[in-house]
């Protein structure tokens, strides 16, 4: 994908650098409202880049945490399904959201243990693998996830073997240019 969000060129960090990280990062925007007119115009599109790019990045750790959960025993152990275990820990996404984040890290996992927990992950070239790796990298939303997994489960059957990772790249950079509903529209044109 050309839109990378967080590649794997980034240094690592150990996880409590991480999680420093993320409380600061909270901070900064908990008074961001109260100190955003001092902001020039140029700034105000440099911050509002650097936001998305910040919720892209947060969207992608949803997701890889619950992965995680899924893949530790976590949700199992908790005595609920994927989507109360999302609700339970991202209140935000109660609005909406919580759903996506279970399907795609169901599918990633094949809803249990299953999955290698050494980050190997489903097979890089399967549409699974595809589209998992643009919602690690903060390219691909939850919500573009979903639709592309459905999408390619139903063109699956009418293509190559050969023609269905192409198909599914080709269907992620048209659903992150353009977004969800274009993405559902190209197949029935198929």
């Amino acid at each position: 994908m050309s839109d990378r969000i967080w590649g794997m060129d980034q240094p690592l960090m150990s996880l409590a650098e991480t999680r420093s990280a993320m409380l600061a990062a909270r901070e900064a925007l908990a008074g961001f409202g109260q100190v955003l007119d001092q902001a020039s115009g140029a700034e105000l599109a440099e911050l509002m880049t650097l936001a998305d790019e910040v919720s892209a990045g947060a969207g992608a750790a949803r997701v890889q945490v619950t992965v995680e959960a899924i893949t530790r025993g976590e949700v199992a152990e908790a005595g609920v399904n994927v989507h109360a275990w999302v609700r339970d820990h991202a209140p935000s996404l109660r609005q909406g959201g919580a759903g996506q984040v279970a399907k795609v890290a169901t599918a990633v996992t094949k809803g249990g243990r299953t999955w290698n927990p050494t980050g190997a992950g489903p097979d890089p070239e399967s549409p699974t693998g595809i589209i998992w790796d643009g919602v690690r990298d903060g390219s691909v939303s939850a919500g573009l996830a979903c639709a592309a997994l459905g999408e390619v489960d139903r063109l699956v059957p009418l293509l190559r073997v050969e023609a269905v990772p192409t198909v599914t790249r080709a269907l992620l950079e048209l659903g992150v240019q353009w977004g969800v509903p274009v993405l559902r529209r190209l197949r029935p044109r198929l």
